[in-house]
């Protein structure tokens, strides 16, 4: 019978170097006791505590705020306060500026209206300082009077005084070369300053303007 060399499966064990790599292969595979799986779920358990521990002590570290991180929102709260009150303490001489404006639109309309009509009306001018301005409208039946009111918030007056008459017929002013309405400020403090003028040229022209003309 011919020679087909060793058989393993024949129950005989390996001899030589494939005895040594069985054993190992034996040690690896086998299955752990149970005070071994008893110890790695042990390590296991532990290792897992201790991380979810060190989680909670960061989540603990991170509520509320640090001293510095409240010195910086009490700081950033004392400048946003501070900037607030900058525009209340301009406030009295931008109100009285803005009238200007809205002076001059109003006596820019009355000449619009006067040239589209060809009505005529006066311009009454006065020295004392008034939150009020006039115009008067010269109709047929008797005159109208317009008043401009500012509420207090700027005060006027035209230091020539006099009235001053359009005639849009011919498109000026009749009897002065022009009209200059000086605007105080209402506050008491803003009182007795010159915040701007409304110029009038004689030809119905109306512009504000810093400085007089």
């Amino acid at each position: 019978m011919p020679d087909h060399g060793r058989i393993y499966g024949s129950g005989r064990p390996p001899r030589g170097p494939f005895r040594l790599l069985l054993k190992n292969w034996r040690q690896v595979a086998a299955p752990t006791t149970l005070s071994d799986r008893h110890t790695q779920g042990a390590l296991y358990e532990h290792g897992q505590g201790a991380a979810h521990t060190s989680r909670i002590r960061f989540l603990k570290r991170r509520v509320g705020f640090s001293l510095i991180e409240l010195l910086a929102a009490i700081m950033v709260l004392a400048l946003l306060t501070s900037m607030s009150f900058i525009p209340r303490a301009q406030s009295a001489e931008q109100k009285a500026i803005e009238e200007a404006g809205n002076l001059a639109d109003w006596l820019e309309l009355a000449f619009i209206r006067s040239n589209v009509t060809k009505q005529r009306f006066r311009i009454i001018g006065s020295n004392a300082v008034s939150p009020y301005f006039y115009i008067n409208w010269i109709t047929a039946s008797s005159p109208q009077n317009e008043v401009y009111t500012s509420d207090g918030r700027a005060l006027f007056n035209v230091p020539s005084g006099g009235v001053s008459e359009y005639n849009p017929t011919v498109g000026f002013l009749e009897g002065q070369l022009g009209t200059t309405i000086r605007v105080y400020g209402g506050s008491d403090t803003a009182r007795s300053k010159i915040l701007r003028y409304i110029i009038i040229s004689r030809f119905g022209r109306v512009r504000v303007s810093e400085f007089p003309p």
